[in-house]
């Protein structure tokens, strides 16, 4: 196919148009008429490895990967090292007899680093197949992902080596583990003792290195990822991505990125999300291609600030969950002088009507006297944001376009087609939206006749087509038939609008699943269900918002249990009084997170903030269904006070620490 060249227009025009066969299609206003869905930007870039040895050409001896130790500056490997290093690695492997193509799946646990590329990058030069194992899915769930995708060689980090080393051996084992790091005589032990083969990936290397064998690249429709889904319930979900689909996905994104704002071999992206989502991994694949610099956070995130300091990126991604702790920190300053807090008010709303003029800029005498300080604790020089993974409320999104002074973009997506379906434009000023449809796929509503969304009245699920939709789930037939119908189209869960300007709002969730600001997915019924367990609560409502990291919780106490529960904890009086106790409150949620550890709930589902009622949820006043469901709406409504006490506390914690 060939590739794929587009001029955006500003913003604020209409951007999407409605297919003319089917009105309630809609597809990026900036492609051609009558052409093609986006595949690739670049004729001869349509793998990962295309992408890779394109970057290799323009940037062959200029610096690739960075990393840094102790709080020194950044140390680089260049272009060329890095492909020497992944010669060596994929030679490593395949003269120990795991076979190019693929039938060989390798799996990675292991922090943001050089290694993690290389390892990703040997599978693409020789069409192998990548499994990343994220941690926080826990030992059984990497249990199962390692079994259901059959990994021969698993390629483990240094920190928790022996925690990981031993859920990975309690499978269907791996033929080899491969250490990140030197391989001690205690690893040794453990390796002998759960009966599996261990080398360190600084041998691996050079053995390749005495001898090399040929890249077998890949085919665009080949397997490329297996990319576990953290899910709400049950196993997760392998989503099987190919070369085609994150070219596919990567090209439509930086494509909004042309002229001036183009990536170059002189951007700098700073690694610290999690290499196991394909957020991270996109950006990473757009800046090899174009041969850009990647820096490595020191894997702890308390240092982050300082890493930011050192790599100084022009590129930054983030999430909601960090962007609001910068917005709040610098409001709690705002907001604590009076005459500092109208003049920000005034200089941020300056800005905001230039931005809505169409200019974007950070060199206003309001940028050197109020916004310079928030654009140097990100290093002073980045020129293009994107924030993604969960939404971004609008306040804190006009904050950012407006004192950043530099292109900031939302994606709205999932994994399943790849990472984004929707993207804002450069200079747009307009919050509460995620854009135009991609230019590599087109998206439509269909009706969800239960919940009152048409979409005659441009309301619905909203849906995915392209070459970025995923192949399906690996080994689940079942799952990929409900996420992808009869027709192709991959069904995302979410209830979305479209506005005038031919953007997708996203008002609602079909299932009541929420996604969080980190990006990780919860079910409140499942949560509800362990902590109702308690012996002193009756009842559970948790509440999650997409802006926050965490849920909340509306307790009833049990008033055959209470009273007697809390005398056990020294606390006496009626259930009024001991339910509004500071000290029995922290006891409960205490006790409420060793039982949640007991029910195997990920860290993100655990109730921190939690407001107990005496007044139980019945049908007669309307917050349960006749079925003895709760009334999620009413309850809402009824608690909404107490929630929102419960999400500004939250938030307020967030921002002192």
């Amino acid at each position: 196919m060939s590739s794929v060249r587009i001029q955006f227009p500003r913003a604020n025009d209409v951007q999407s148009r409605p297919l003319k066969d089917d009105p309630c299609v809609r597809v990026s206003a900036f492609l051609p008429e009558n052409g093609d869905l986006m595949e690739t930007t670049y004729n001869d870039v349509k793998t990962l490895y295309n992408g890779f040895q394109r970057g290799l050409k323009l940037a062959k001896d200029l610096a690739c990967l960075g990393t840094r130790q102790f709080n020194r500056l950044y140390k680089y490997e260049t272009y060329s090292q890095i492909q020497e290093r992944i010669d060596n690695f994929g030679s490593g492997l395949i003269n120990r007899g795991h076979l190019a193509g693929q039938r060989t799946f390798i799996g990675i646990a292991s922090k943001n680093c050089p290694e993690w590329v290389i390892v990703e990058q040997a599978c693409n030069a020789y069409s192998q197949v990548l499994v990343p194992l994220y941690d926080t899915l826990g030992p059984e769930a990497i249990e199962h992902i390692i079994t259901q995708a059959n990994t021969e060689v698993v390629v483990l980090s240094a920190d928790r080596f022996a925690d990981r080393l031993k859920s990975v051996s309690h499978t269907k084992k791996p033929k080899l583990i491969v250490k990140i790091g030197k391989v001690s005589v205690v690893d040794k032990k453990l390796a002998a003792e759960y009966k599996v083969d261990i080398v360190s990936m600084g041998v691996l290397e050079e053995e390749g290195k005495k001898c090399f064998v040929q890249h077998v690249p890949p085919k665009p429709d080949d397997l490329a990822t297996v990319c576990y889904t953290s899910g709400t319930t049950g196993k997760p979900k392998g989503a099987m991505l190919t070369h085609r689909n994150i070219i596919a996905d990567c090209a439509a994104a930086t494509s909004i990125m042309e002229g001036q704002s183009m990536i170059t071999t002189e951007d700098y992206h700073l690694s610290y999300l999690p290499m196991a989502h394909m957020y991270e991994r996109i950006i990473q694949v757009a800046m090899f291609m174009n041969g850009g610099k990647i820096c490595f956070f020191q894997g702890d995130i308390k240092l982050l600030t300082d890493d930011i300091l050192a790599c100084r990126p022009t590129i930054f991604i983030s999430v909601p969950r960090l962007l609001n702790r910068l917005y709040d920190k610098t409001m709690s300053l705002v907001n604590s002088n009076h005459i500092k807090k109208l003049l920000f008010n005034f200089a941020l709303k300056r800005k905001k009507i230039a931005l809505d003029n169409g200019i974007i800029s950070r060199n206003t005498i309001w940028d050197s006297l109020l916004f310079k300080r928030f654009q140097d604790a990100l290093g002073g020089r980045v020129r293009i944001a994107i924030t993604g993974a969960a939404p971004l409320s609008p306040d804190v999104l006009t904050f950012l376009r407006c004192a950043l002074g530099c292109i900031v973009l939302e994606g709205y997506g999932q994994t399943e087609c790849t990472a984004g379906a929707t993207m804002t434009l450069p200079g747009e000023s307009q919050s509460g939206h995620v854009g135009p449809p991609l230019p590599c796929n087109i998206v439509k509503v269909v009706d969800v006749p239960d919940m009152e969304y048409y979409a005659k009245n441009g309301e619905g699920e909203v849906c995915f087509k392209g070459p970025n939709v995923f192949k399906g789930y690996l080994h689940d037939e079942f799952k990929t038939k409900e996420a992808i119908d009869s027709d192709g189209w991959l069904h995302s869960g979410d209830i979305g609008k479209w506005l005038d300007n031919g953007c997708l709002k996203i008002i609602d969730r079909k299932k009541h699943i929420v996604k969080l600001s980190n990006g990780e997915y919860i079910a409140p019924e499942k949560i509800e269900n362990c902590y109702a367990r308690h012996p002193a609560i009756m009842q559970a409502f948790v509440h999650a918002n997409s802006l926050y990291p965490f849920p909340v919780a509306i307790l009833v106490a049990d008033p055959d249990t209470f009273e007697g529960w809390a005398g056990k904890k020294g606390i006496k009086g009626s259930i009024e009084e001991s339910s509004k106790n500071k000290s029995l409150i922290n006891t409960i949620v205490k006790e409420l997170d060793s039982d949640a550890k007991l029910y195997g709930l990920n860290s993100f589902e655990r109730i921190k903030y939690i407001y107990i009622t005496t007044d139980v949820f019945t049908v007669e006043n309307e917050l349960l269904t006749p079925t003895f469901k709760l009334r999620r709406i009413q309850v809402t409504k009824k608690y909404k006070h107490e929630i929102d006490e419960l999400l500004a506390t939250q938030r307020s914690s967030a921002a002192s620490k």
